[in-house]
């Protein structure tokens, strides 16, 4: 179901509740529309969607290191977002913003590659190629 996030909180799974995972938050502050799903890292970088932006979606980063488990990061709305807190590894993803973050088809509408972070670089969305969107860092 829909969350508000809890900015410097983790959130435990703890059960499968039918059509959603459950679970609950543990420390961390209510930070409205910014903040972070999950334990972070220290990089921050820029997302400029450009002209791919349609102004209907919300930007999220899916953000690792090594093989660990990932961590959803939001990074708001508009044709150019700031994100922080991400790992060493990141893919940028374009979601439909009426639901919590998830790989679901029509909650996640496109992504990119999986990337290697370049921390307080820009990552430049150039098009749409087939399974991913396209671009690079400046």
């Amino acid at each position: 179901d829909d969350l508000t996030v809890q900015a410097g909180g983790t959130y435990t799974i703890t059960g499968w509740g039918g059509k959603y995972l459950e679970g609950s938050w543990s420390g961390g502050s209510s930070s409205g529309d910014n903040g972070n799903t999950g334990n972070t890292g220290n990089n921050t970088v820029t997302l400029n969607a450009g002209n791919y932006n349609t102004g209907e979606e919300v930007w999220y980063a899916w953000t690792w290191d090594g093989n660990q488990e990932g961590t959803w990061v939001l990074g708001g709305q508009g044709p150019t977002v700031v994100f922080s807190g991400l790992k060493s590894k990141v893919c940028f993803v374009r979601m439909n913003p009426t639901g919590a973050p998830s790989w679901e088809k029509g909650i996640m509408w496109n992504q990119t590659d999986d990337l290697t972070v370049q921390a307080g670089g820009t990552y430049n969305i150039t098009g749409w190629g087939g399974q991913y969107m396209e671009g690079s860092w400046a």
